[in-house]
């Protein structure tokens, strides 16, 4: 088995308007790919946009964090769960198994959302000192637990019920992603200062828990070069861990002026914990995932096939997709045999394209159960089970109702179970922990 540590936003594309990330709410694809930013008031509708049905949900009103945990080992495959919320100052992290027992944790936190991190506007020629891009919100899983950042520690939360944290406080207007090895013992951190020009990049790895043995892989100021901020960004966001060495990636910086728009270029690759020396590069990639198998990839922004690499970065399997495609979220189920993957299509290039299926299975075996109500971000949990995350209408409060099937059963086999947060495109999908 693969021993990586991959959270499930695949590199879904995003387009974003400079003019109105201000006030924009969701969290950024990428990681996530993660969440979809919002149509913006240009009519450019996010290529990763959230279906019909949760488009008509009113969101509840913020509500003041209160930390609470209610926790129980569980068993056997286990699915972790992340959710925040635009403006909120809570986290809350649910693990599931396959008997549809949950642990769920809430901790406070500081504003982990892009629409704070906004590293140039219309009049500037450089990017802000006062802010910055990062993909996402900063949390990581492993063989045995869901880890998450609150500005000021790393928590966790493990399958057996256990808790744990420690400190790690990069300071003040500072983007910071990280990603823990599958074996709890090391973990790999990136940080990027936007309180600096240039910006400024600082990656390294050190024992979990301890900080202790510390390695810095990369120390230096990024280009000035607003086009490379914009585009390819040389950020090294870790992603997960393959073989024990980090898996790394890009993401764009900076945004230009308004109504620029990027996509996530992510460039994978893995590289040596001790050197940082890169020792395998992927293809381009303009939206697609990072998987325990190896990467999935459109090609373009108009891609009609998803592309397989394996973790030597050869392509060894391509999908045919009905329509000009813009990225896939994708998921490979454990043994390395089925894709399910949900694929946005170009609504710029191919308006009149039949878009009413976007999630796909690929490989040999039972089709999805009909019943499925929500077909969106499913998740596997094992070969033949699957999560989906029904997002719920409820002024009380952000849930989702998560039931798990069974496809050669073509039936039901737990739930539903309702779980804090939104799960449909405006947060990460599940992450299923590592076996």
């Amino acid at each position: 088995m693969l021993d990586q540590s991959m959270r499930s936003d695949g590199f879904v594309a995003a387009i974003l308007v400079g003019v109105v990330l201000a006030t924009a709410c969701g969290s950024l694809p990428g990681r996530a790919p993660q969440a979809s930013a919002p149509a913006s008031s240009t009519g450019l509708a996010s290529p990763s946009s959230s279906p019909a049905s949760s488009a008509r949900l009113s969101s509840p009103s913020a509500l003041a964090c209160v930390p609470s945990a209610d926790t129980r080992a569980l068993s056997g495959p286990v699915a972790a769960y992340y959710w925040t919320s635009p403006g909120s100052t809570c986290v809350r992290v649910t693990l599931i198994d396959s008997g549809g027992q949950v642990s769920t944790v809430t901790t406070t936190t500081v504003s982990q959302y892009f629409a704070r991190f906004i590293c140039q506007d219309g009049n500037q020629s450089q990017p802000s000192p006062e802010s910055g891009l990062t993909p996402g919100p900063a949390y990581s899983v492993s063989g045995n637990r869901i880890y998450w950042w609150d500005g000021r520690l790393i928590h966790w939360l493990g399958r057996d019920g256990s808790q744990g944290s420690e400190a790690l406080d990069a300071g003040v207007q500072k983007g910071l992603e990280f990603a823990a090895s599958p074996d709890d013992l090391r973990m790999v951190i990136t940080t990027v200062d936007f309180s600096k020009w240039p910006l400024h990049r600082v990656t390294w790895v050190e024992d979990v828990g301890t900080h202790a043995n510390r390695v810095v892989l990369y120390d230096a100021d990024l280009s000035t070069d607003l086009t490379k901020l914009n585009g390819e960004g040389s950020a090294g966001w870790p992603w997960g861990w393959h073989a024990a060495r980090p898996v790394l990636y890009d993401h764009p910086l900076c945004v230009l002026l308004g109504g620029d728009q990027f996509i996530a270029l992510s460039y994978p690759r893995v590289v040596d914990p001790g050197t940082g020396n890169r020792l395998v590069t992927f293809p381009k990639c303009y939206g697609g995932s990072i998987t325990a198998g190896g990467a999935f990839c459109t090609a373009s922004f108009t891609a009609h096939s998803l592309d397989w690499y394996d973790w030597t970065g050869k392509q060894i399997q391509s999908d045919a997709l009905p329509f000009d495609t813009e990225s896939c979220d994708a998921d490979l189920n454990p043994s390395g045999t089925r894709v399910l993957a949900f694929c946005q299509n170009n609504i710029y290039t191919d308006p009149a394209a039949d878009n009413s299926t976007k999630e796909f299975l690929f490989g040999v075996g039972p089709a999805l159960p009909g019943q499925i109500a929500q077909t969106v971000f499913l998740r596997w949990l094992d070969d033949d089970l699957v999560l989906e995350s029904r997002t719920l209408s409820d002024p009380s409060g952000y849930r989702t109702s998560v039931t798990v099937w069974s496809l050669t059963r073509q039936s039901m086999v737990a739930g539903p179970v309702t779980i804090p947060g939104w799960y449909n495109g405006t947060a990460p999908p599940p992450t299923r922990l590592l076996t």
